[in-house]
């Protein structure tokens, strides 16, 4: 299977970000690529003005897809000037990519109007992989960083993450974070009692789930961590230092559906690396091989 990306395109600093992981990422693979910007006739007003920005954003895409075929000459480049709101044409695109990837201009500052900005709302709701670059990333060797808790919607996140880093020869960090106070419970076993503390039963479902990981994907350097305190701190804390960052999306019913849980919100606000954001049955990619180290 090709990997097929549309990454979204403004001339901003977010976009040129997005520009410089897709050469990063893709390497030497024939992945299919489609740089994507859209006019929103709501700011952009009446017709004078749409067509004498559209030439405008017409040669900005022109620019961005002869440095990345110059750069990936394997890869398959194609543009789109589309018209419309773009979080909703972003998602209709997700139908048929396997990412969709999304610079994100915020500062730490403005954590809290992360839930408004396009590439959350792409984020929340798209039907592939949502990669969000920070604006001032540039390429570094580094783990990749992946949530882990007892649900399926973080399996999928696990999955996708194991090949990340495995396509970027990276190690895997597993964080398991819980808040819960250290009290016991009792449990019939074996006709007798058990106990065992909060964070051994947290410790036991990371180890469970290190061990599905390491049977999986023999070879794989994978380094547990078991934290206590809120997910999205110790996630962004071990982040620091990461190539990529991975949570789950869980399927949320009727209009929460459009909202981001608590992590992959807090986690956006101001990300020291790219994050991805995996939706709940999304399956991992292994399309993509190892790409080799590239900057621009």
């Amino acid at each position: 299977m090709t990997a097929r990306l549309v990454l979204a395109v403004d001339g901003g600093a977010g976009s040129r970000a997005v520009i410089r992981w897709a050469i990063h990422h893709i390497g030497a693979s024939d992945s299919m690529v489609d740089l994507v910007s859209v006019l929103e006739r709501r700011i952009m007003g009446d017709a004078p003005v749409m067509e004498h920005v559209r030439p405008l954003a017409e040669e900005m895409l022109v620019r961005a897809a002869v440095t990345l075929r110059t750069m990936l000459p394997a890869a398959k480049i194609s543009t789109s000037l589309l018209e419309g709101d773009p979080a909703d044409e972003f998602l209709r695109l997700s139908r048929r990519a396997t990412m969709v990837v999304v610079g994100a201009n915020r500062s730490a500052a403005s954590v809290r109007s992360t839930v408004g900005a396009l590439y959350a709302r792409i984020a929340a709701r798209s039907h592939c992989v949502t990669i969000v670059v920070p604006a001032s990333w540039v390429p570094r060797i580094g783990p990749v960083v992946v949530g882990t808790a007892s649900d399926q919607a973080a399996q999928f996140a696990v999955d996708f993450a194991v090949a990340e880093a495995r396509h970027s020869s990276s190690d895997l960090v597993m964080v398991h974070a819980w808040q819960l106070p250290g009290v016991g419970f009792v449990e019939a076993s074996n006709g007798g009692v058990a106990t065992m503390s909060i964070p051994g039963i947290q410790r036991h479902a990371l180890d469970v789930e290190v061990e599905r990981v390491r049977v999986s994907a023999p070879g794989l350097k994978v380094l547990p961590q078991l934290r206590k305190g809120v997910a999205s701190t110790e996630l962004l804390q071990l982040a620091q230092t990461a190539s990529l960052l991975v949570v789950g999306r869980r399927d949320r019913p009727g209009i929460a559906r459009a909202l981001l849980g608590s992590v992959s919100r807090d986690v956006l606000g101001s990300p020291p690396c790219p994050v991805a954001v995996v939706p709940q049955g999304v399956g991992a990619l292994d399309a993509i091989p190892p790409a080799r180290p590239a900057y621009v």
